[in-house]
């Protein structure tokens, strides 16, 4: 019976779903319906997927179609100079957000006009006049080079004195934690047996990865599955931390960004200068034949 009743609302939907359409008589009809639906499911759904998509947007899309497919031919021109103003505003805001730099729209629009009414400007001086904006634009790229280098080096400098002082924190509450000389601070959870793993090692491990706020950014042990290395191809250390470490072995590396990955961070969430933690297991050094494949 419930079958039933679906198959007869399906179908209810569907002649509801056609009714809404109109009579589409010949091909113009067609393409005209089946264009403008089409296009307008892209926007729709563009829209519910962009979550900071101004509600208005909706009614926006239909106040702008409406105003531009209502316009007679003779409005090429105004529509030509409306794309262009678009493709304008885009440039000036890119460069506000881009280059960091506080453009007055009010300035452009007047120099707008004002280069639009020089009659008197040649090809040559409009050329010059490129040639200075391209200089201007590199300068304004410099700059802004300059301040991100700046932000980042700050942010490093403050991850790198966070993670120190966590790093000692758990020094002095836990005496197990040492410290090597390149600065990688480690503690043997479980010791396990045999040789240790060599540089020139390919190893199985399970391990997790964490910032000091606890955050994980990878884990083998999350994807169920270990991972497989070459031991001096990872971050100098994690290839330092699995050189202590023999099949069997647990351990926890703290390492800073001296020997994790500096002042350029990784990703999405290991910041600049950032202390990793890694909790590991070395599952097994891979014999030499299955290291060479």
């Amino acid at each position: 019976m419930k079958k039933i009743f679906l198959i007869i609302a399906l179908g209810i939907a569907a002649l509801s779903a056609s009714a809404q359409k109109p009579a589409l008589n010949n091909l113009a009809d067609s393409l005209s319906y089946y264009i403008g639906n089409t296009e307008g499911a892209y926007t729709g759904t563009s829209i519910r997927n962009n979550t900071s998509a101004d509600p208005k947007f909706y009614n926006d899309c239909v106040a702008a179609m409406e105003y531009v497919f209502t316009l007679p031919d003779s409005a090429d021109n105004y529509l030509a100079a409306l794309k262009r103003a678009v493709e304008l505003r885009t440039m000036v805001r890119q460069m506000q957000e881009q280059q960091g730099l506080d453009m007055d729209p009010a300035m452009f629009l007047a120099a707008f006009k004002e280069g639009l009414n020089n009659t008197n400007m040649s090809m040559d001086q409009i050329r010059a006049q490129v040639d200075m904006t391209q200089g201007l634009m590199k300068q304004a790229q410099e700059q802004a080079k300059a301040r991100r280098e700046a932000e980042i080096k700050a942010k490093s400098a403050e991850n790198e004195a966070a993670g120190k002082a966590y790093v000692d924190a758990l020094k002095k509450k836990d005496k197990k934690i040492a410290t090597t000389t390149s600065g990688l601070s480690y503690k043997a959870v479980k010791k396990g047996k045999g040789a240790t793993a060599k540089s020139t090692d390919k190893v199985k491990v399970h391990y997790t990865g964490k910032l000091i706020d606890g955050t994980v950014f990878d884990s083998s042990v999350e994807r169920g599955e270990p991972a497989t290395f070459s031991v001096a191809q990872l971050i100098p250390g994690f290839t330092e931390g699995l050189q202590l470490m023999n099949p069997g072995s647990k351990y926890t590396f703290y390492i800073p960004a001296s020997i994790g990955y500096g002042d350029q961070g990784a990703g999405g969430k290991i910041e600049p200068g950032a202390t990793l933690v890694f909790d590991v297991e070395l599952l097994e050094i891979l014999p030499e034949e299955q290291s060479k494949q």
